[in-house]
């Protein structure tokens, strides 16, 4: 049987190169320090892809060596192309995968994504339980104030109740938006696992969990003026009971309330201790994993066509 040796000897010299150039990626992404940040039904297939590549690739120098030895036949050569095939098509989808985590590894999303966990982590769990403490004095102010305007007398004092009232209720709004968006940042939590920025929805994870951080930012500045509010009405608490104001049966209640509103000051000022710097941290990391995700996609090429080629030609794997 005419066959050219050399021209088969050739042949699988660029077949051996190949197989080296993509198995050489995948091996160094197996080996990234944020490979494991990616869940194991991830990286499975990956990992299997590889197995495969490397059967094939066996397979072939085996059929390769035993026309080596120049007993050419053709059954001999069929089998050498059946395995080439086999193995150009597996290599191709271990390639498609390496397209895939190349792209997300050199970005740095898994990084990215569980650094800004660690920080939503410890920000909701420092801060949500004291906003919600918050909640509860502001609470017990108003029904303290609503109280001491009706034990009072005189009209004067019961308007100053009145305006303190209507003061400490301007603190709802951003205390329990602020308990909204720990909600939503809870949820933004779940999103934070590398597997869920591989896929067509990544990019718009991505932009959910900056729109949620923003949200924070604002809210976090709507929460740290209500201090203002709580002084002010603190002082005109203070200066009822300074100026020595008739209070009748409502001194008791006075007292309380000027020492709950003491209280909630430094809460409020402990609260926002927390939040200094927080709000900058989350948002900029936030920004950086949605920047990273983009920038990951548009390296890779649209997911959907690099995960149709894999499965195409793992089917075609699977006829050969």
């Amino acid at each position: 049987m005419a066959v050219d040796i050399e021209m088969i000897d050739a042949m699988m010299e660029e077949t051996e190169e190949y197989f080296s150039d993509v198995t050489e990626i995948a091996e160094k992404n197996f080996k990234h320090a944020e490979f494991r940040e990616f869940s194991r039904k991830v990286t499975a297939d990956y990992k299997r892809d590889y197995d495969k590549a490397d059967l094939f690739y066996g397979k072939c120098l085996a059929a390769h060596e035993a026309l080596k030895d120049r007993d050419i036949t053709k059954a001999r050569v069929t089998k050498l192309q059946k395995a080439h095939d086999a193995f150009f098509t597996a290599t191709q989808a271990l390639d498609e995968g390496n397209g895939m985590f190349t792209a997300f590894l050199d970005e740095g999303v898994a990084e990215k994504a569980a650094g800004l966990l660690v920080l939503l982590t410890a920000l909701i769990k420092g801060q949500q339980k004291q906003v919600g403490v918050l909640l509860d004095d502001i609470e017990d102010i108003e029904k303290l104030l609503k109280k001491a305007k009706k034990d009072v007398t005189g009209a004067k004092v019961q308007m100053a109740f009145n305006l303190t009232v209507t003061a400490i209720c301007l603190c709802y709004p951003p205390l329990r938006g602020a308990q909204a968006v720990f909600v939503a940042l809870g949820t933004t939590g779940a999103r934070l696992m590398a597997d869920e920025f591989l896929g067509p929805t990544g990019p718009s994870n991505a932009a959910a969990i900056k729109a949620a951080t923003t949200d924070y930012v604002g809210v976090a500045e709507e929460v740290g003026k209500i201090g203002n509010t709580i002084t002010t009405v603190y002082s005109t608490v203070d200066t009822m009971v300074s100026d020595g104001t008739e209070l009748g049966k409502a001194e008791k209640t006075v007292a309380a309330v000027r020492k709950k509103l003491a209280a909630t000051i430094k809460a409020h000022a402990a609260l926002m201790r927390l939040v200094a710097g927080s709000d900058r941290d989350l948002l900029r990391l936030a920004v950086s994993l949605e920047k990273a995700v983009k920038a990951a996609h548009a390296a890779k090429g649209r997911f959907e066509e690099h995960e149709m080629t894999r499965y195409d030609l793992l089917a075609e794997l699977e006829e050969a």
